[in-house]
């Protein structure tokens, strides 16, 4: 079995063009981190093929390898992805919306906890903060601190959103729905149902809404996704497998 193991290991640096001690130091920490929860023996299988992937996301990005690996980690535990799922939908989305992919997979990372707490998919979550990125121009880590605060304050503020829809006979239609999505704990249709209302809304009511979400970079934060409501409304309309195989066709073009 080490024999094989040396063999997979020299096999991925071979093809992901690291040195086999940095291949070494990757997978060790994959196989403890994707141990048998039961029994704690470490999944080099698993740890091998998450590695192999991690290395070359790293160098298609050129994000630190140990951050990588860490910030790839997070987001796996959160959503249940594995390491080619979420390569592939950073890469695609980095084509679509024309933003970088070392931002998406840090905004991601930041907010994976919390993202899986309010509903999101890793591809909601990652599609938000490419929309985001796009119309913001904002880092990955200022959107994730400031998101960070936006998404459960809307949960807050469940009573006073639902009430502005009501108050407005272009939206009150909505109402019921947007009441719907705060019950089931889904911010992903939360968001959904404002930034498809937002422009029925009166100026003043669309200040007021704005105003909703925390101090003024919030505000900006969160008028940056409602303005380009298209882009933000096919973001949260991802699903898995939307980009299957983006990361391993920049990766043969690398």
């Amino acid at each position: 079995q080490y024999d094989a193991y040396i063999e997979q290991l020299h096999e991925i640096s071979s093809s992901s063009g690291v040195a086999v001690t940095e291949a070494a130091k990757v997978t060790r920490q994959l196989a403890g981190t994707f141990a048998d929860e039961d029994t704690g023996v470490p999944d080099f299988g698993r740890a091998m093929t998450e590695g192999r992937t991690a290395l070359q996301l790293t160098q298609i990005t050129g994000i630190d390898q140990q951050q990588l690996t860490d910030e790839l980690t997070a987001m796996s535990l959160a959503f249940d992805r594995s390491f080619e799922q979420i390569g592939d939908n950073v890469v695609g989305l980095e084509k679509r919306f024309g933003v970088l992919a070392p931002e998406l997979i840090e905004f991601t990372a930041k907010l994976a906890p919390l993202g899986a707490e309010l509903g999101f998919t890793a591809e909601q979550l990652t599609g938000l903060g490419a929309a985001a990125q796009q119309s913001s121009g904002l880092s990955g880590a200022v959107l994730a601190e400031q998101f960070g605060r936006i998404l459960p304050g809307l949960q807050e503020r469940r009573g006073q959103l639902v009430q502005l829809l009501n108050s407005n006979p272009q939206t009150d239609d909505s109402a019921d729905e947007l009441l719907g999505a705060f019950a089931d704990s889904n911010i992903p249709d939360v968001l959904r149902v404002l930034v498809r209302e937002c422009d029925n809304l009166s100026e003043a009511q669309q200040n007021q809404l704005v105003s909703m979400v925390g101090g003024r970079r919030e505000a900006a934060a969160f008028y940056s996704i409602l303005e380009r409501g298209g882009s933000t409304i096919r973001a949260l309309d991802a699903t898995e497998g939307d980009f299957a195989g983006e990361m391993g066709e920049r990766w043969e073009s690398y």
